[in-house]
């Protein structure tokens, strides 16, 4: 994502984008924000490898408000239903608004 980040910014950028809006702004202000940010959580993921690399911290500590350690299975599970049912929800409505849009026969409606 950072180096497709980049070449979207550096596109909009090297050909002088600009919204189509009365402010016109320059789209590669807004674009600059996906490197970036994607380059920063790529730091931040090398950082915590290197930290359960060299033994500072466990992978999956969760712990829960007693204290004790949750079952990292269990979390894992609920945060990949979560974004699958979400991902799920977000095709299904992607579907029915192509769906309203472009009919049967391929024509536009």
């Amino acid at each position: 994502m950072v180096v497709y980040g980049y070449d979207y910014w550096h596109f909009a950028w090297a050909r002088g984008w600009r919204s189509d809006t009365v402010w016109s702004v320059r789209l590669w202000i807004p674009y600059l924000a996906l490197p970036i940010g994607f380059g920063l959580l790529l730091l931040q993921l090398i950082a915590d490898l290197v930290a359960v690399l060299i033994g500072v911290d466990k992978p999956l500590d969760w712990r829960t408000r007693d204290g004790s350690t949750a079952s990292w299975r269990l979390v894992a599970g609920a945060t990949i239903f979560v974004c699958f049912r979400r991902f799920v929800a977000w095709s299904a409505d992607r579907v029915r608004r192509f769906l309203i849009v472009f009919d049967a026969s391929g024509r536009w409606s």
